[in-house]
């Protein structure tokens, strides 16, 4: 059997928890920005409940709508 001498055991320990902490850095940015996604569907359904049926402001609807649907999408995408 191969011994690791005690400086590269530690050595390697201390990679794994650096990786560790990197990964569970990523699963909680990746929660707090899907939970952001969760609340902006529905700030989408509600703004699409109380548009107004004037095609005028179709257009700042539709720009409100991308910016509270796309943007969280793409956020959640970047911390990916």
């Amino acid at each position: 059997m191969n011994k690791i001498d005690p400086q590269s055991l530690s050595i390697l320990q201390h990679s794994l928890n650096d990786v560790q902490n990197a990964v569970r850095s990523y699963d909680v940015k990746a929660q707090i920005v899907s939970i952001g996604f969760i609340f902006s569907l529905g700030l989408i359904e509600t703004v699409g409940d109380l548009a107004p049926k004037d095609p005028n402001s179709s257009i700042i609807l539709l720009l409100v709508t991308w910016f509270f649907g796309v943007l969280p999408i793409a956020m959640f995408g970047y911390v990916l």
